[in-house]
């Protein structure tokens, strides 16, 4: 399915508003997301896959950068990922800079899915 250039800049726009610290603002990005995908006839599935590929990868890459981490962590097959990890990497993947402890959980969340990765090869 192809996606309207001026709803994918939109989505993007108000999801990235979700990761505002003010409870109230990102409450009303996700739920104007949501009008938006409902209006113009799609779900969540219709904008948010994951390659054949991706699903099956198992394999381990050292990541180039913090957002590369999160996109090889997300990906890994039967990663050892709590769903708090989950939200955590989904969570931080729309911010300019991670704090310290961001960081850290990111560096713990990596090294877990390194050792899951080599273990499983």
């Amino acid at each position: 399915m192809s996606l309207d250039p001026v709803v994918v800049a939109r989505l993007i726009k108000l999801l990235g508003m979700t990761s505002s610290t003010f409870d109230g603002e990102a409450l009303v990005a996700i739920r104007k997301a949501n009008n938006l995908l409902k209006s113009a006839g799609l779900t969540w599935a219709d904008v948010v896959t994951v390659s054949e590929s991706a699903q099956k990868s198992s394999t381990w890459r050292e990541p180039a950068c913090w957002r590369d981490a999160i996109g090889i962590c997300l990906g890994l097959t039967d990663a050892p990922l709590s769903a708090w990890d989950r939200k955590f990497l989904i969570g931080i993947s729309g911010r300019k800079m991670l704090t310290e402890k961001q960081k850290y959980q990111l560096d713990r969340i990596v090294e877990s899915c390194r050792q899951h990765a080599r273990m499983a090869a």
